[in-house]
């Protein structure tokens, strides 16, 4: 069997037939936010992700309850029951669906097709920390490099040559050495173990990437001078005085200030500013529950002086 993993969304429109015993799967898991230790143990450390995205508003459904927390979710062969129904497939046609955790053991090669934002980064290092105590044999591994976003539009062409691993494909699958797994192992310990200072022979040698995605993963720790993550400074920049919708100030701090690879969503900024309005003393205020439309935030007292002494460091 031959698996594809992918972080985030693959955008081709019409993926060719597969061949048999060929399967990628998504993660849309982003560990530069949320717990990171006890990663050894996985169950608990599972939880503790689950647990980190339920308080957000990701995983809410229009109805109020929350979606499945899912880690990897197959994305071919699609399996849209109502979609395939419709169009008449018959059920002894339909695909056959697939856990990772069942079938990722019992892979011939898996291709990781990452593309060197943070977030898929920190994934690749996690999967070559994990890769043995997931059941697979690192000998089988191999990495896709892609140049620019994972997420761009590509030709149809493109797509159909990787996925059906054609000789002369735009992207090889470079074998992932021992020598290079242990490198990515040693920054995902780096950063599980943050803030504690990362050990400065790793970052001595390390690629652009290495160092702009630890620079994202620093950030999401509270500043030793502020005590403020980078997630709620930029909060704080965004909020005004006076009362405004929480989608406008979510917006404006999604839009200023970060880094271009750095993307975060709407859901982890609304959930960060509502932690803050529980502070005490609280740095903003809130007025209303639910989607961000229907609520508005204003900056308190505390969050003022706050976002003053970012103003002026000196002061």
């Amino acid at each position: 069997m031959r698996i594809v993993l992918a972080h985030g969304h693959v955008p081709f429109a019409q993926p060719p037939k597969l061949p048999a015993g060929m399967v990628l799967f998504v993660c849309h898991e982003d560990f530069t936010m949320g717990p990171l230790r006890d990663w050894n143990d996985q169950p608990k450390f599972w939880k503790a992700r689950a647990a980190y995205w339920r308080q957000t508003p990701v995983l809410d459904l229009p109805d109020g309850t929350k979606m499945d927390y899912v880690v990897w979710l197959q994305a071919l062969p699609r399996y849209d029951l109502v979609d395939l129904l419709t169009r008449g497939t018959r059920f002894e046609d339909l695909p056959e669906t697939h856990r990772f955790e069942d079938v990722a053991p019992k892979a011939t090669a898996i291709e990781i097709w990452w593309d060197r934002t943070p977030g898929s980064t920190v994934l690749l290092w996690y999967l070559s920390a994990a890769l043995e105590g997931l059941g697979i044999d690192p000998s089988g591994v191999s990495v896709c490099a892609f140049p620019g976003s994972l997420r761009e539009d590509r030709p149809q062409a493109f797509w159909s040559d990787m996925l059906l691993d054609r000789p002369g494909r735009a992207i090889p699958a470079v074998p992932l050495g021992e020598a290079e797994r242990q490198v990515m192992a040693r920054c995902w310990s780096a950063a599980v173990d943050l803030p504690a200072p990362i050990d400065p022979a790793l970052m001595t040698q390390a690629a652009p990437h290495v160092l702009d995605t630890f620079d994202v993963l620093k950030g999401r720790h509270p500043n030793a001078e502020t005590g403020l993550t980078n997630l709620e400074a930029r909060l704080l920049h965004a909020t005004h005085e006076d009362w405004r919708k929480m989608a406008r100030v979510v917006g404006d701090a999604m839009g200023a200030g970060w880094d271009e690879n750095d993307e975060v969503g709407d859901g982890v900024l609304q959930a960060a500013l509502e932690e803050m309005a529980q502070r005490v003393p609280p740095l903003v205020e809130v007025k209303g529950t639910g989607e961000m439309r229907f609520c508005r935030a204003r900056l308190a007292p505390a969050g003022l002086r706050q976002r003053e002494a970012l103003r002026d460091p000196a002061g």
